[in-house]
């Protein structure tokens, strides 16, 4: 499944609240599901940009009071799939497995078909199943503590006039769903859209989601069709070293034009690793980052989008750069995710140099570079 537009942009979320709430959401809650959940973003709101989004049905409270079945979806929860409390399968219809969630990946097996559902109706059935979430307490760096508190950063997310970043397009007006703070243009009247699509029954939502609809199973049983096959993004074939290596100097020579230094993270077990950096840094050995603590890290970690701007001077950021043998913070910082065919983060990009930098041209520069030689780079840095 394609997500052909980020909820951030979608919902006109203001750079300066979403980095107030990326610094105050807990580390064990994605991004997303603790706006929801906290009332920053309203859940109905949400619902109906994401199913004009998605274009996924909507399973409602009634489903779940009335026709959940907690023993059936905790049988289902063997299936092989990465399962949480915001997603994960509700019930059987066939050989499909209709999985309720917040925000669908990006891809997923042939027989997994998606729903959307209010999160606090998938927690409380999630609970029901009596399965538990274990979550490991995250290391915080060298110099810091539970009590060290950090200021939002700044985050420059103002894409008007931007064509070069072809995952964020331009959204469309959402309805007057409800107000929210840090949604919307402020006070004009939006267009009305399709009322959210509520099913409450598995057998409506499988006929929903299925592109040649059978008919009701009560009528004719026997006929019922399965759901086309989704096939799953394939894997792009990694590069050999000589020509990883290769390309990776094409991009820093890009980068450099303009930024000082330029160096490639590597993404795993919630961390960044240091995996390249350009010919003038001496870094020290094993350079590694938290990627669960308030760092411009974390910021392009739980959204999946480019970091751009200064940096709040602490003893994180501090300790960051000093392993890079740099001992003052640069004056602005562009950090560029890379993701692979599903939309996993597997690195980032980090480039960084003096304040005249802070400009959105410099920002769509540096992503036209990186849009050039990183997708074929995701496979390495998954590997």
């Amino acid at each position: 499944m394609t997500n052909s537009r980020n909820w951030v942009e979608g919902l006109k979320i203001s750079p300066e609240k979403l980095n107030e709430w990326s610094a105050l959401a807990p580390d064990d809650l994605p991004l997303l599901i603790w706006c929801l959940k906290e009332g920053h973003i309203p859940v109905d709101k949400y619902l109906r940009w994401a199913q004009e989004n998605y274009a996924l049905p909507v399973v409602n409270s009634e489903f779940f009071e009335t026709a959940f079945n907690a023993e059936e979806s905790r049988t289902l929860l063997s299936s092989d799939g990465e399962w949480t409390a915001w997603r994960f399968p509700l019930a059987q219809w066939d050989d499909v497995l209709l999985i309720g969630c917040v925000e669908p990946p990006e891809s997923g097996e042939s027989h997994w078909r998606y729903v959307l559902a209010d999160p606090h109706d998938l927690e409380k059935a999630w609970e029901s199943t009596g399965t538990k979430q274990v979550e490991e307490e995250p290391e915080m760096p060298v110099g810091m503590s539970a009590a060290t508190s950090a200021k939002p950063f700044k985050l420059d997310l103002n894409l008007e006039g931007n064509t070069e970043n072809p995952t964020l397009p331009p959204a469309p007006p959402l309805p007057d769903a409800g107000k929210s703070e840090a949604i919307g243009s402020g006070g004009e009247e939006e267009p009305e859209s399709p009322p959210i699509l509520n099913l409450t029954s598995i057998n409506e939502a499988a006929l929903i989601l299925n592109e040649e609809a059978p008919p009701p199973v009560a009528e004719k049983p026997e006929k019922k069709e399965k759901p086309p096959k989704v096939e799953k993004a394939a894997a792009k074939p990694q590069l050999s070293d000589k020509e990883r290596d290769k390309q990776i100097e094409k991009l820093f020579t890009a980068l450099q034009k303009k930024y000082k230094h330029c160096l490639l993270m590597k993404c795993v077990d919630n961390k960044a690793l240091l995996y390249k950096w350009d010919s003038t840094l001496k870094p020290k050995k094993d350079v590694a980052v938290d990627l669960s603590f308030h760092t411009f890290f974390r910021i392009v970690a739980k959204t999946h989008l480019p970091y751009h701007g200064y940096l709040v001077e602490s003893p994180a950021h501090q300790e960051f750069f000093e392993s890079l043998q740099i001992n003052e913070l640069p004056g602005c910082v562009s950090a560029i995710p890379v993701k692979d065919e599903n939309g996993n983060l597997v690195g980032v990009l980090v480039a960084f140099g003096e304040a005249s930098l802070q400009n959105l041209e410099t920002l769509h520069e540096a992503e036209t570079a990186a849009n050039e030689f990183l997708p074929s780079l995701a496979s390495n840095l998954a590997a």
